[in-house]
């Protein structure tokens, strides 16, 4: 079963809309759908604060209203049919993947950083094209290359890897994996299709060392390795203080041990944001971040109250 896209850029070309979408199985046309626009395209740069919101509440409602169906179909051809329904489709090397949301980003660059740190610190000489997901085009390739692969001129296609993530999520799972090691992490996570790894065993010998830059983290008397034993509670699920330094995982030992004291604040937080959100806002940051803030305002408003009551002149008369 596959699924063929005929379109163009209605903004690029001046057209209207026109865009058709074919499945085919068993080399036969099965479903044919068609999308038509009646009038020209509509740039949403050139429209003012008013008529983006007189746009967004025309047609607003139409996918509130066609969710619960869509969900309702769903269910009743998994329970008649024995259907598998797909709520998102297996993504392909090529696939353009979604916008990365604030989050996101802010822990791309830990893994990002990570992943140039092995590199930088490793004897031996690889390469390794890292294609970033959900960020603009101009940041989403790096190239990445150890000491001894910069010292000789020509290029060793034994010890090159292409790194490229697939979904944007893949950086908020690669936080919250239980795995701790990062070979391990990067095999659970290529085998539920959010990375590409193009030679697993050159990344093998990438991170072969990874244990023993870990004893530097013995080291470490601060008040920064109990907050990240928060972390790892959080994401094995039982007391950190039992498993120790060894509890956290290979992201945490390299924010721990080669990011600046702002740096490992922020990570913390994002992290933190993520798994609090999981308990208080069915998982959305955005959502918990309103919670927090109503929380603080509540909070202040309540101390104000008091304050007020206390510090109130009385109206007695003797």
């Amino acid at each position: 079963m596959a699924y063929t896209l005929t379109t163009a850029d209605p903004l690029r070309c001046e057209r209207p809309i026109d865009s058709r979408i074919v499945l085919a199985a068993s080399n036969r046309v099965r479903l044919i759908a068609s999308i038509r626009a009646t009038g020209p395209a509509i740039r949403p740069a050139a429209l003012s604060a008013y008529q983006r919101s007189q746009l967004i509440l025309s047609w607003g409602w139409v996918g509130a209203l066609t969710e619960p169906r869509i969900y309702f179909q769903a269910a009743m051809l998994h329970v008649q049919r024995k259907l598998r329904v797909w709520s998102l489709p297996v993504p392909l090397e090529k696939t353009i993947s979604r916008r990365a949301n604030r989050l996101e980003r802010s822990l791309e660059c830990f893994v990002r950083g990570y992943l140039r740190h092995r590199v930088e610190n490793t004897d031996g000489s690889f390469t390794v094209r890292y294609s970033a997901a959900g960020l603009f085009a101009n940041d989403a390739v790096e190239i990445m290359q150890s000491p001894s692969a910069r010292a000789v001129s020509s290029k060793c296609p034994d010890k090159a890897v292409e790194f490229r993530v697939l979904r944007p999520d893949f950086y908020t799972s690669i936080v919250e994996s239980r795995a701790l090691t990062a070979e391990e992490v990067f095999k659970l996570l290529a085998g539920h299709d959010f990375l590409r790894v193009s030679r697993m065993n050159v990344l093998r010998d990438l991170f072969c060392d990874e244990s023993g830059s870990f004893t530097e983290l013995a080291k470490l008397s601060r008040p920064g390795c109990l907050a990240f034993r928060i972390i790892a509670w959080f994401r094995k699920g039982r007391p950190a203080a039992s498993a120790g330094l060894r509890s956290l995982s290979a992201l945490d030992y390299y924010v721990l041990t080669s990011c600046s004291p702002a740096e490992q604040r922020h990570y913390w937080m994002q992290v933190m944001k993520l798994f609090l959100s999981r308990y208080f806002a069915f998982g959305h940051v955005p959502l918990f971040e309103v919670e927090v803030l109503v929380a603080l305002l509540a909070v202040g408003w309540g101390l104000l109250a008091t304050l007020s009551l206390v510090y109130s002149p009385d109206d007695t008369t003797v």
